[in-house]
């Protein structure tokens, strides 16, 4: 099921994915909202009335019934043969005959009692989804106004909140979840919300995929603590970077250069465009040194440094 609406919702999202945070969430969640109301609010409830309509017209409860009379004499039909017998011989039938009556006497009755609430339960339901279709219920356009401009103010308070404020956590839990779910649909993949990859080679390739598809949280929180006091890094310095001025990072290579149990330390070969300029830049060498970290048993980027210089 999970995959069938994976495969449904894939082509629709592709279409949105050029649209930059926090916009296409906004977007996508507005259209989600009118498809899902109109889905659950109105072509489901009629669904289910014509479903409904088409059982009690057939007088599904009753053929069940029928039906359910019809197996047990065939189920009690050996018993009666078996009884018969033993009555012309003068003979008491077995105890076990008595017990398998009963068995097949109740089971009959049991489904009898459920037919005549699935006739009650299908005539009470379609009485309410009629009302349901009736009555035209949607969204308050108010809600979906409140959403949308929830999601843009979070969007952009984010950087001036400290990284350890409780407004922060909740805003980076939710951006982490929508890149996650968005890494499901694409890639059919549910990628972690911090970078966890073992390989240093790999971890800095995820670490430019995050910036690259603006999962900027992601890549914010793999830095070192280290890292941001040293080069005077605030979470808004970083946006301004990676999502005002940078569109993207073209990698071109990566070199590892050396690797023990408590760091590791890469060569990258790699050019910026540039938002505004509408270009790339010159090619760079720039040394990242990487930092284990033994408590969350990850890399984190602990310093980098261009070698062109």
């Amino acid at each position: 099921m999970a995959e069938l609406l994976k495969a449904l919702i894939n082509p629709f999202w592709q279409l949105f994915m050029p649209i930059p945070m926090p916009w296409r969430s906004v977007i996508i969640l507005l259209m989600l909202i009118t498809i899902g109301s109109w889905l659950f609010l109105r072509l489901f409830p009629w669904l289910f009335i014509q479903i409904s309509k088409l059982l009690l017209l057939i007088k599904l409860p009753t053929l069940i019934l029928k039906m359910t009379e019809f197996i047990g004499k065939i189920f009690l039909y050996p018993e009666y043969l078996i009884t018969q017998n033993s009555r012309k011989k003068g003979l008491n039938p077995p105890e076990y005959v008595y017990i398998y009556d009963d068995i097949v006497t109740g089971i009959v009755n049991t489904i009898n009692q459920l037919s005549i609430l699935l006739d009650k339960i299908l005539t009470k339901i379609t009485k309410v989804m009629s009302l349901v279709v009736r009555k035209r219920w949607a969204p308050r356009r108010q809600y979906s106004l409140f959403l949308s401009v929830f999601l843009v103010f979070a969007w952009f308070i984010r950087p001036q909140l400290d990284d350890k404020n409780q407004l922060a956590t909740l805003i980076d839990g939710g951006t982490n979840s929508w890149y996650s779910l968005e890494k499901w649909l694409i890639n059919g993949e549910w990628k972690s919300t911090t970078l966890n990859n073992n390989s240093p080679k790999e971890f800095i390739k995820d670490y430019f995929d995050a910036l690259n598809t603006q999962n900027y949280i992601v890549a914010w929180n793999s830095l070192t603590p280290e890292y941001k006091s040293k080069k005077s890094l605030n979470y808004k310095k970083f946006l301004d970077w990676w999502g005002n001025e940078v569109e993207r990072a073209n990698v071109h290579g990566i070199s590892l250069k050396s690797k023990n149990s408590k760091s590791a330390n890469l060569n990258i070969s790699m050019q910026y465009f540039m938002r505004e300029k509408r270009k790339l830049s010159k090619t760079e060498l720039i040394r990242y040194q990487l930092s284990w970290d033994a408590q969350e048993k990850r890399w984190l980027i602990n310093d980098s440094n261009s070698l062109d210089k």
